[in-house]
């Protein structure tokens, strides 16, 4: 099982922290940054054998972590060159072009999760189940732009994004795929996408890729866990409330939604 962890994106709306670094490498406070944490979660998980970051913005800078990282665990940086006009669904085709596992899982690299999330995780593996999982989390209440999750009636993903109307449950920004055949009917369904016209689309996410395997017959599973047990960072409020919560030593913490 390989991680994959996007991050190509110049992360705008974190300028002008982002000028000369991607997100990833955006200082946290405690001499830590997003990757560094992504990286020291996923070195220490049985099941993970390399981190690959898709990078874009900056990548050498990213290079620069992974070769001072190796003596932790395998760390590849895999290069997008349209990261300019396109976006993280881009990203993560170029990646899964380079690699040939039966399984992977892959990130937003804005994203942390907590020690219940990797629990979870690892109980699906030691679950040994094939399939196609979204990390989701049940909310009372969403706002704009949470990335909300569209179910049928027999409880499967079969849509994801912003504009999803009606809805109290949104994604967590981690996909996990099990399996030979789950990874060919997932690369065989991008590959199709990767032909239109809108795939170098700059606003689209790889959440919009969900509805693309759902209408193929894949099911795909939700993943339960807390929205209290990860946090994004799109923009400087959500960086300084990550710093505040990492300066006071407060964890993640498991609460009932």
């Amino acid at each position: 099982m390989k991680t994959i962890i996007l991050s190509a994106g110049k992360g705008v709306r974190l300028l002008p922290l982002t000028k000369d670094r991607p997100k990833i490498l955006v200082e946290l406070g405690d001499g830590t940054t997003l990757l560094s944490r992504q990286a020291e979660k996923f070195f220490r998980h049985p099941e993970v054998k390399e981190i690959i970051v898709g990078a874009g913005h900056c990548a050498e800078k990213v290079e620069e972590f992974a070769a001072g990282v190796k003596d932790k665990g395998e760390m590849t940086v895999v290069y997008n060159p349209f990261y300019g006009i396109s976006g993280p669904l881009v990203t993560l085709w170029v990646v899964l072009n380079k690699i040939d596992d039966a399984g992977f899982m892959f990130i937003n690299g804005d994203t942390l999760y907590s020690e219940a999330v990797y629990a979870e995780i690892a109980r699906l593996f030691s679950a040994s189940k094939e399939g196609i999982y979204l990390l989701c989390s049940p909310c009372t209440e969403v706002v704009s732009d949470d990335i909300k999750v569209k179910f049928n009636d027999r409880g499967k993903i079969v849509e994801a994004g912003k504009n999803v109307p009606n809805n109290n449950t949104v994604s967590a920004g981690l996909v996990i795929v099990r399996g030979k055949e789950s990874s060919m009917a997932f690369r065989k369904v991008l590959d199709k996408a990767a032909r239109r016209e809108d795939f170098l689309n700059y606003d689209k996410t790889w959440h919009s890729f969900i509805k693309d395997l759902a209408d193929a017959g894949i099911d795909i599973e939700p993943l339960m866990v807390a929205k209290s047990e990860w946090a994004e960072v799109d923009i400087h409020f959500d960086l300084q409330e990550l710093q505040n919560l990492l300066k006071n030593k407060i964890t993640f913490s498991v609460k009932s939604e």
